[in-house]
């Protein structure tokens, strides 16, 4: 069974593939679904996807992928999670 994650990335996939215009909230619903699921780099991906769209991340979108890379214990993404938010 692959979890709320898989189908939040499936969902976000389909809009692209559709080449329907997404959210930063779909972003974030995807990236939130991913830290649940401990797929931390699936969180990141979709952060970096949100920024390649140049659309501008929240708050929101660190926390979920921050709280996702602390589940991980990897304090280093962590940090530079935190310092780019703080540019915000």
């Amino acid at each position: 069974k692959c979890g709320q994650w898989c189908a939040a990335l499936a969902l976000l996939s389909s809009m692209f593939d559709g080449h329907l215009e997404t959210s930063v909230v779909a972003h974030n619903a995807a990236s939130s679904a991913c830290e649940k699921g401990y797929r931390w780099p699936w969180a990141l991906q979709v952060l970096d996807e949100l920024r390649g769209k140049q659309q501008e991340a929240t708050v929101v979108s660190f926390a979920a992928c921050s709280s996702a890379v602390e589940k991980a214990k990897r304090w280093d993404l962590a940090l530079q999670l935190q310092l780019e938010l703080q540019v915000l």
